[in-house]
């Protein structure tokens, strides 16, 4: 996690969550141009924030520790969606599918259900 390796990326997000980063008057903060990444409005868009999050993907992606020391968040689910099926189609290997079974099979009960 980048806040464990970068104490000032660390002080900038308590500076933040406490609010005591400044702010524009209005409540909003600037951030700072080397924690973001550049947004044209353009489809490379998306391919550059993956690049950016994700660099050398092709080498380490059957490293658990690599892919799941990052993340890309997003407020809607169509943007997930979208980052999502990008990054699925960078993998390599055929898809595998793994069905469910909601039943356990040593309770004679079903005392494992429950209600939602």
């Amino acid at each position: 996690m980048r806040v464990q390796s970068d104490p000032w990326f660390a002080e900038y997000l308590l500076r933040v969550g406490n609010g005591t980063e400044e702010d524009d008057g209005h409540g909003c903060i600037h951030l700072p141009d080397e924690i973001c990444v550049p947004y044209t409005g353009e489809d490379t868009d998306l391919h550059r924030l993956i690049e950016d999050v994700f660099p050398m993907l092709d080498d380490n992606m059957i490293d658990p520790d690599y892919i799941t020391s990052r993340a890309i968040l997003s407020t809607q689910n169509d943007c997930v969606d979208r980052i999502n099926m990008r990054m699925i189609h960078r993998f390599r290997g055929e898809e595998m599918v793994y069905h469910s079974f909601d039943q356990v099979d040593d309770d004679p009960h079903r005392q494992s259900s429950s209600t939602l």
